[in-house]
């Protein structure tokens, strides 16, 4: 029996159809047709529905090609849609992200300014005190500032005249042997290591040691002394001094002179003269510029801690020997001294607060204008290198402002929230009449825990 062939290739069946194989005019057409429910909107378009009934009839104008595109060339075009959707998120977060660490880090730097408007008042003060040279708890004790000038004017000259004077100055007496005063008489010398011999004119009484800190410092005394002989040998600049009549004594090593001016004015011989009223009138003119240059000169010294009033002087004045200034005058000269009595301000302050305005011991104030009272001595005139007690009248408009303590504001607020600080505020009575707070940054509400980003601000003189 013969083989059938064995066939690779089978003839294409004419009933198969490809897509290549598939006609264009053949192509399946969907059709579309109107729908005749309408929207009430009068902008609403007519809709239409796909009909899949091919052999209906259909106006040709309604007659639509279907879309070729396949589904990978649709997948093709929705995943680069999809990829900067999800960099557009992660842009998002990460701009989030450093939005919160920024914000984080802020609120670590919190700080805080607090404007604290505290208690003032105008008080009216007339009011006599007494100050003391040594005083005790609740007393005002004042100190002693002394500054010392001299000062010349020259004068026309009238004539010439013989003189013969006596070399002068002043030294400081010191008592080292005993806590009791030693008095010495008048004529007591006072000897220079060059043998000068100088004298005192009155009895002077020598205080005795006293002790602070376990330090013992020796009495002393400032005095004049002349020198025993006329002459300008005895002209002498600052120097030490013993005191012969103590030698042998126990005494001899422990009582002692120095000199806190030259000893000068010794002359013999003949010498320019002016009449006595133009001496006298360049004597008042000089001790008028040395009153105010002495002032200004012991305020200038006067520590911070301490007040000192320009009622609160007292003046020396000493005339001295005379110089040639041209053939036709002379100068005059003379040498001012002032006692200045300094007050301690916290001292003077808290006892105004205690004894002038009564007020309790809880109260602390600060009187801003402290200067500008006006201290008058009680009769009229004082000698605070000589007196004990010192009696004044106290006078003028005080600005008393009341004080409370910053750190411990600090201290109380750190941490707590903003709306806490009224309440903790009150704990400070009187002293506070109105605070305001800035906190930064501005959503922080509560204040830093730090007391050094706590800025405490006062504001005086508005409330």
């Amino acid at each position: 029996m013969a083989k059938k062939p064995v066939q690779d290739i089978l003839p294409p069946d004419p009933e198969k159809r490809s897509v290549r194989n598939i006609p264009i005019n053949s192509r399946k057409k969907i059709g579309v047709t109107k729908s005749n429910n309408y929207s009430s909107d009068a902008d609403s378009e007519p809709e239409y529905k796909l009909s899949s009934d091919l052999d209906s009839p259909l106006p040709e104008e309604l007659i639509v090609e279907a879309p070729t595109t396949t589904p990978r060339r649709k997948r093709e075009y929705l995943e680069p849609e999809k990829s900067r959707s999800s960099k557009i998120i992660l842009w998002v977060l990460a701009v989030f992200s450093v939005v919160v660490v920024f914000f984080a880090i802020l609120s670590f730097f919190v700080s805080a300014e607090i404007t604290i408007t505290p208690k003032q008042q105008k008080v009216e003060i007339d009011s006599l005190i007494t100050v003391k040279k040594e005083a005790s708890s609740g007393e005002l004790q004042y100190e002693v500032i002394k500054v010392s000038r001299d000062l010349g004017k020259e004068v026309v000259a009238t004539g010439e005249e013989k003189v013969e004077e006596k070399a002068s100055g002043k030294i400081i007496i010191y008592n080292k042997y005993s806590s009791k005063s030693q008095r010495l008489i008048k004529t007591t010398r006072f000897q220079t290591p060059g043998s000068l011999i100088y004298r005192i004119a009155e009895d002077v009484v020598v205080p005795g040691t006293t002790s602070k800190n376990g330090e013992v410092i020796p009495g002393q005394i400032e005095v004049t002394v002349y020198a025993d002989a006329i002459g300008t040998d005895y002209n002498i600049g600052l120097s030490d001094f013993t005191i012969p009549g103590f030698k042998g004594d126990p005494r001899f090593d422990d009582f002692y002179a120095r000199s806190v001016t030259p000893m000068i004015g010794g002359f013999s011989g003949t010498r320019k003269k002016v009449t006595t009223e133009n001496k006298d009138k360049a004597t008042s003119d000089l001790e008028d510029s040395l009153e105010t240059d002495l002032v200004q000169s012991a305020k200038s010294q006067v520590p911070p801690e301490f007040v000192l009033y320009n009622t609160a002087f007292a003046f020396e004045f000493e005339s001295l020997p005379q110089t040639s200034a041209t053939e036709a005058t002379v100068t005059v000269n003379e040498r001012g001294t002032a006692y200045g009595m300094m007050i301690n301000k916290k001292s003077l302050i808290n006892y105004i607060a205690k004894n002038i305005l009564k007020l309790s011991d809880a109260e602390e104030i600060d009187i801003i204008n402290l200067t500008d009272l006006v201290l008058t001595p009680k009769n009229g005139s004082f000698s605070p290198q000589k007196n004990t007690d010192l009696s004044f009248t106290l006078n003028g408009e005080a600005s008393v402002v009341w004080l409370f303590d910053q750190s411990k504001i600090k201290q109380d607020l750190a941490g707590k929230s903003r709306k806490e600080m009224e309440s903790i505020l009150t704990q400070y009575g009187p002293s506070i009449e109105k605070a305001e707070a800035v906190i930064s940054p501005f959503w922080s509400k509560t204040f830093p825990k730090k007391l050094d980003n706590i800025k405490i601000k006062i504001n005086i003189g508005s409330k």
